[in-house]
């Protein structure tokens, strides 16, 4: 599968409630993991939207746990959640797997805006619960699940769910946008008001009710759900001394948030001649060949330069994110090979914004209307254009 960053069933430790049991499947090629997903404060007064259970790469899974892609998932209609009070739960199940080591995670979407084909809306956002399958059940690390050939796993617990109340971490880049060792680029908080749906004005009289939903709020609105930047600088161990970043084996990274990932997307082509780009064509790689994706690693900081005590966060609308000398191949096993920056091609680099908890924003990104890399995907009903400024890049010369 192609990267992108814990214990027994507890059904019998759960509160006895009403719901759907785990229902016995048919035999399906290749290899299945079944088991439940676990949530302890799910909302009561609004109803529940679909969950996605996603499964990445055990070795490099997909943020804030390492900085893969997933490479499939299963949904889970919000009917199979379990009632009543107390912790609940929904059962999932992923078939027809090749044999491989996973990472298996799971998106609560509350406003139904999580869409897997386009970046900007393929991870959570500010208000979605969210949760992984982890050794301790809930604090420990990501949990790898071993899967072999014809093998069938039924035990998997993922969660416990938790909702996400950081701000979304949705931006422009300002200023200078060149790549060079060093660089320090100015990042600026932009909300962006896309909305979802279908239109009312469009709606015909039999068409059922579709809500409009808004991804992301504007900078200027009320905390939590707004745009901007949750920094956060942790001491998981207690020692009183920021910890290394656990993603990525990189020991002078420290673990704080939000990380910035910059990532090669080639030479921009613009072949109808309207100064926007159709593409983006690798040339490093044979045709018909799936690239490595080719990464580099910058570190964030607020722009006046306060640093929060470690595990208190602070909420910032603007952050210079500087280039560090690393870079990294991300190969289609999830292997890591180190670079020089100084060595990376020439050409267009995006940025990937991640936060703590697995939000991601991204330039350019494909709620830009104007690009049309944007248009070669399926439509999540988009209603309302992005703005001119998610459409920049950084450019090395």
């Amino acid at each position: 599968m192609r990267p992108t960053l814990p214990v027994l069933l507890l059904s019998a430790a759960l509160p006895a409630c009403d719901g759907p049991p785990l229902m016995e499947d048919p035999v399906l090629p290749g290899s299945v993991i079944r088991g439940i997903v676990t949530a302890p404060d799910l909302p009561v007064d609004q109803p529940l939207g679909p969950t996605v259970v996603l499964l990445s790469d055990g070795d490099n899974p997909m943020p804030p746990e390492g900085i893969g892609l997933p490479g499939t998932f299963a949904g889970v209609p919000p009917t199979a959640w379990t009632t009543g009070p107390g912790v609940r739960s929904a059962p999932f199940a992923l078939t027809s797997l090749d044999p491989a080591r996973y990472a298996v995670n799971a998106i609560l979407d509350m406003d139904r805006s999580f869409h897997p084909e386009v970046t900007a809306l393929a991870t959570p956002t500010c208000g979605d619960f969210v949760g992984w399958h982890r050794e301790g059940f809930d604090t420990g690390p990501v949990a790898a699940i071993e899967l072999g050939d014809a093998q069938r796993i039924d035990d998997i617990v993922v969660g416990p769910l938790r909702p996400i109340t950081e701000p979304n971490a949705v931006f422009t880049i300002e200023g200078d946008r060149t790549f060079a060792p060093g660089a320090v680029w100015r990042i600026v908080a932009e909300g962006v008001t896309a909305e979802f749906g279908t239109p009312e004005e469009e709606r015909l009289p039999d068409d059922p009710v579709v809500g409009i939903r808004k991804i992301v709020e504007a900078p200027s609105s009320g905390a939590p759900c707004r745009a901007g930047f949750r920094v956060l600088r942790r001491d998981r161990d207690g020692d009183g001394d920021v910890d290394s970043l656990p993603l990525l084996p990189l020991p002078i990274l420290d673990d704080q948030w939000p990380i910035a990932i910059v990532e090669f997307l080639g030479t921009p082509v613009d072949s109808d001649g309207d100064a926007f780009p159709d593409a983006f064509v690798r040339e490093d790689v044979p045709a018909g060949e799936d690239p490595p994706f080719i990464v580099a690693v910058a570190t964030t900081a607020p722009i006046d330069g306060v640093l929060p005590d470690p595990n208190v966060p602070r909420d910032v609308d603007a952050l210079d994110v500087t280039l560090t000398g690393i870079a990294l191949a991300v190969g289609d096993d999830g292997s890591l090979t180190v670079l020089d920056v100084a060595t990376l091609p020439a050409g267009a680099y995006g940025m990937r914004l991640v936060t703590e908890a697995g939000q991601l924003w991204a330039v350019p990104n494909e709620l830009d209307a104007r690009l049309a890399i944007s248009r070669d995907l399926p439509s999540p009903g988009l209603t309302t254009p992005g703005l001119p400024s998610q459409g920049v890049w950084i450019t090395k010369p």
